[in-house]
């Protein structure tokens, strides 16, 4: 290589290290800068938080490098041993090889290979606090006699600790194999393998850590087994433990087999080994679970089965009087849904972010609309919304004047950083320049604002403060300091020991509990949270890693513990935990109708209607809701009657007059009309149902149209909810003649019309006229005998 070249490489790599280096700094100056601005608590927060991602991530490129230059060191010992043979004048020559150059690439490479391996080891950071801390839930689980929170805090780091040296040791052992090909120290001579007594010492040390590594994996073997989902009895479990201990032994042996090899030479023996190692990993990972899956799934005692689901998910379940026949009104809380509320939003021209029922003051239960328009003028809306009605032109009732925050700085689906008045300064040139660099920003060095922030979305600002939860958005809660958003946090466990799987917003996961709650200013982004009432021991390690921004459950104020609702994402994961842990209360509904919207005995909650495998009728109706801050779990088992399902529901409402011609008109007016989420409500008088019908939107501006009710297999239907429940006149399939009459016609029209269309496409005169006559007699005339 001549010196140019060698300037023009130490150049590029000189770029490449400032680069990289330059924006992992500016990365952790701007949020170390956007932490201070919001308080001090954040700013030391994240700052430990920052600190472990440094000492993760600097830790493993320092070993990864560390371990693949000793790899390349030992290699290039070796070379000043090995001879290579050429022909020279028709005379083989042996002579040695040339060392410097290629200690110096192997050196580089072992570097770069480290830094490649090592880089991205800050993911680990949740895994290591959880560690740290410890989570204890006092609860064995029987297969090991180890406790929940082994399997919640301590396995997956010690899953990513054996991954990350099997990974070390698998790319060491190809990178050095493949150098002393490279150098000829390994090859094949009279259909011989044949090794340097420094190669064969290097690999088989090499294999010996490798033999150590698997014998560690199958220490771990265990814990996976018990954390699996594939039913097994209680002798298969046991046999697939036992299997994975002879296998830890096995390779234990291995081991000290290719000790031996990598000393004495002895190739027939560590490749018998290494064979009988494959083969019996083999047998463990494919023929014994093949063997021991027959048989019936162990049994889990019905007291451990509520333990281990009262742990992961939280699930205490209560039974449920029905209402009392004679309660205030049917519950119809839930004529709107969030569906039918965006929409409405829509054709005011914004967007819904969020919609919950709340208790108020003034107005008793109301839904909580929050929308948002983002251009030209950024503001929030917070409307309070009748819970039960119905206008005559299907918009919300207003049961309050909206609240409108103009200019929000924090905003959901808002830019990745805006000019504020109070956020982080930009300074002089070169902080504008790191802070554009680390946003990606050119604008911030453009147009020089005094002050910038970032995250504004209140998702992504708590994501960013209090990783490791999931944060859904609640909606707008009133602080004495102003407006703010306010969110719930859920702490997942993805895989526990007799853990049922639940799957909510296309996630799968063992565990599913509220950990925090947490507000972000709407106007000033201030973010402060709290743990929940009956936080677990998760939630409290949670909590000690985030310190100071997580404070105690008594020290939340008074508008948040009263503005709580039960989280929705939780109260899904447990309906599917019951139905998986007691069939006896019925199959799951379909997705969309896993939590609606409601009130019960006067509260807000969410229901859930579990299903009869056979018939698919109401079998179960349960029921989630917040009780002075601590939540409610309540079922209602409905009792084996002539109740309807949705779909015959569904049909009979579509085939009542009112509805059918309501369909027909929108259809005319090019419009879609849409079935909203299905109601069922348990009273001493017999089973409720109530379902709105909305039109999309397409021609006009969306609205909730009807309302169609069932109380004791009565059908009734209206344009408000009190027309709507005093309706009921008839039972479900059933119709009086004028009625039968009225369907036989409109059926009657819809063929005949569907006739003529069909004429004229084939241009046939003859056909339309007579479809033609008969449409003037049905419809002028009345219903032909």
């Amino acid at each position: 290589m001549t010196p140019r070249a060698r300037r023009l490489l130490a150049s590029a790599l000189a770029v490449a290290l400032v680069l990289v280096v330059g924006r992992w700094v500016v990365d952790v100056l701007a949020t170390r800068w956007w932490a201070a601005a919001i308080s001090a608590g954040t700013l030391q927060a994240v700052t430990r938080w920052q600190f472990l991602g440094a000492i993760l991530d600097l830790g493993a490129v320092a070993v990864a490098s560390t371990w693949f230059a000793v790899q390349a060191l030992l290699v290039a010992r070796a070379i000043a041993t090995v001879q290579i043979q050429r022909e020279v004048g028709g005379r083989p020559v042996r002579e040695s090889l040339a060392t410097r150059w290629v200690v110096v690439g192997a050196i580089a490479s072992g570097i770069v290979l480290g830094l490649l391996t090592g880089a991205g080891a800050h993911d680990w950071r949740a895994a290591v606090a959880l560690a740290w801390e410890g989570v204890r839930f006092g609860l064995e689980e029987p297969l090991l006699g180890a406790d929940l929170g082994v399997f919640v805090a301590q396995l997956p780091l010690w899953e990513l600790a054996h991954q990350f040296v099997l990974l070390l040791l698998g790319l060491g052992l190809g990178f050095s194999t493949v150098l002393y090909l490279a150098i000829g120290a390994i090859g094949v001579r009279d259909r011989r393998l044949r090794l340097h007594p420094d190669a064969r010492r290097h690999l088989g040390g090499l294999l010996v850590l490798l033999a150590l590594v698997i014998a560690w994996g199958y220490l771990l073997a265990p814990y996976r087994i018990a954390t699996g989902h594939v039913p097994l009895a209680a002798s298969a479990l046991r046999t697939r433990v036992l299997a994975a201990q002879a296998m830890t032994g096995a390779a234990v042996a291995v081991a000290l087999l290719t000790a031996i090899w990598a000393l004495r030479g002895r190739q027939s023996l560590v490749v018998a080994a290494w064979g009988v190692l494959a083969l019996g990993g083999f047998a463990e990972r494919v023929i014994v679970p093949a063997f021991v899956a027959q048989g019936p799934p162990a049994e889990r005692g019905a007291e451990m089965a509520r333990r281990f689901d009262a742990a992961l998910y939280g699930v205490e379940l209560a039974a449920a009087a029905p209402d009392p026949a004679g309660a205030a009104g049917p519950p119809t809380g839930g004529v709107w849904d969030e569906e039918s509320l965006g929409r409405w939003a829509l054709g005011q021209g914004t967007i819904l972010v969020s919609a919950r029922l709340v208790r108020t003051g003034r107005a008793g239960l109301a839904w909580q609309a929050t929308t948002t328009r983002l251009a030209p003028t950024p503001r929030i809306v917070v409307h309070l919304l009748a819970p039960d009605s119905i206008a005559m032109d299907g918009a919300p009732v207003e049961i309050a004047p909206p609240v409108v925050i103009a200019d929000p700085r924090i905003r959901p689906g808002t830019a990745t950083w805006r000019a504020t008045e109070a956020g982080v300064p930009t300074g002089g040139a070169l902080r504008r320049l790191a802070l554009a660099w680390a946003l990606q920003g050119p604008g911030i060095a453009t147009q020089r604002p005094e002050r910038i922030d970032w995250h504004l979305d209140p998702v992504n600002r708590l994501l960013q403060l209090i990783p490791g939860l999931g944060w859904s958005l609640e909606g707008v809660v009133q602080l004495p300091a102003g407006p703010a958003w306010l969110l719930s946090g859920l702490h997942r466990v993805d895989r526990a020991p007799m853990g049922t799987p639940t799957e909510v917003g296309g996630r799968w996961q063992d565990g599913l509990r509220p950990a925090m709650v947490a507000t972000v200013g709407v106007q000033d982004g201030l973010v402060r949270a709290w743990l929940v009432l009956g936080a677990d021991s998760l939630a409290a390690a949670w909590a000690r890693v985030h310190a100071p921004l997580v404070g105690a459950a008594t020290d939340m104020p008074t508008e948040v513990a009263t503005g709580l609702r039960y989280p929705k994402a939780w109260f899904q994961a447990q309906v599917q935990a019951l139905a998986a842990r007691d069939p006896s209360l019925g199959r799951l509904p379909p997705p969309a109708a896993l939590a609606v919207a409601g009130v019960w005995e006067g509260e807000p909650a969410w229901f859930a209607t579990l299903v009869r495998p056979d018939n698919a009728r109401p079998s179960a109706i349960v029921i989630g809701r917040m009780v002075a801050g601590s939540p409610e779990l309540r079922i209602q088992r409905v009792p084996d009657g002539e109740a309807p399902n949705g779909e015959e529901l569904l049909r009979a409402w579509y085939r009542m007059p009112m509805l059918s011609q309501l369909r027909d008109s929108v259809r005319a007016a090019g419009d879609t009309l849409l079935p909203g989420p299905l109601h069922w409500a348990l009273r001493e008088d017999g089973l409720l149902a109530w379902q709105g019908f909305a039109s999309a939107g397409r021609r006009g501006a969306p609205a909730l149209l009807w309302l169609g009710t069932m109380r004791g297999g009565t059908l009734g239907g209206g344009r408000t909810a009190g027309t709507a429940w005093d309706s009921m006149s008839r039972p479900v399939g059933s119709a009086d003649g004028g009625e039968m009459a009225e369907i036989a016609r409109l059926e009657a029209v819809r063929a005949w019309m569907r006739r003529a269309d069909s004429a004229l496409l084939r241009r046939d005169m003859t056909a339309f006229g007579r479809a033609w006559e008969a449409l003037r007699g049905l419809l002028l005339e009345g219903t032909p005998e």
